[in-house]
This record gives C-alpha cells, sequence and structure tokens, in this order.
C-alpha cells in the first residue's frame, strides 16, 4: 500500500523530470537569443554609422537614385540632425493664410454681415415687397 508521503514524493519525482526536460529544451532557445540580441546590437550600431555615410554621399553630390543604383538604399532611419529653421517670411505667409481663413468660418449661411440680419430673397420676399 502506498503511504501519503509515497504519492507526493512520486508527484514531485515527476514534476521534476517534467521540469528538466522543459529545460533542456530552454537551453538551445537562451543561446540563441544571446547571439541573437548580440548581433541586433551590431546592427543597429552599423545602421547608425550607415545612416551618416549615406547623407555624407549626398552632400557630395550622390543623387538618391545613383546610389540606389550601385545597392546603396536609404537608410531607414535618417541620422539626427538640428531642425531646419523657418524663414521669417514662411511664418508669415502661414500665420496670415491661417487668419485669412477665420473670418469666413463665423459666417452663417444667409446672413448679410455680424447683425444676424438676412436679406430678403424668395417668394416671401416678393410677396412683401
Amino acid at each position: 500500500m502506498t503511504t501519503p508521503d509515497d504519492a507526493t514524493r512520486a508527484i514531485l519525482e515527476r514534476g521534476k523530470e517534467l521540469l528538466a526536460e522543459r529545460m533542456a529544451a530552454l537551453e538551445p532557445l537562451a543561446e540563441i537569443l544571446a547571439t541573437r540580441k548580440a548581433v541586433e546590437a551590431q546592427l543597429a550600431s552599423l545602421d547608425e554609422e550607415y545612416g551618416k555615410r549615406y547623407v555624407a554621399a549626398e552632400r557630395a553630390g550622390w543623387s538618391e537614385e545613383e546610389l540606389t543604383a550601385m545597392d546603396a538604399l536609404p537608410p531607414t532611419r535618417r541620422p539626427r540632425g538640428r531642425p531646419a529653421k523657418r524663414s521669417a517670411t514662411k511664418r508669415a505667409a502661414a500665420k496670415t493664410t491661417a487668419t485669412a481663413g477665420a473670418g469666413d468660418r463665423d459666417k452663417v449661411p444667409g446672413q448679410s454681415g455680424p447683425s444676424g440680419a438676412e436679406s430678403p430673397t424668395g417668394t416671401a420676399a416678393a410677396a412683401g415687397a
């Protein structure tokens, strides 16, 4: 006859066997994952340098089409740089364009002006005239 201690021991032993099988399957995955992370870090570093060199080639006069024809595809991420300043004339033009339509937004169809008085139109206007 089995005692509760024997049954407990058997369950725990079986659990250890199953866990050992699972851990054995995890070891190769852990190894390749570590290699993958190292390669990804190396690729990220290369991508940054590639972006800088690509931009330098463009500044030297090479067009994107020419570089692409030589298998130098545009970088996925451009290197960080200082944002271009907007000229005063562009800012003024943008401001003028934004405020020009503001008066039109406030008008309601059928109103003649800010007083809200409607201009007489249609058959009711003709009958009242």
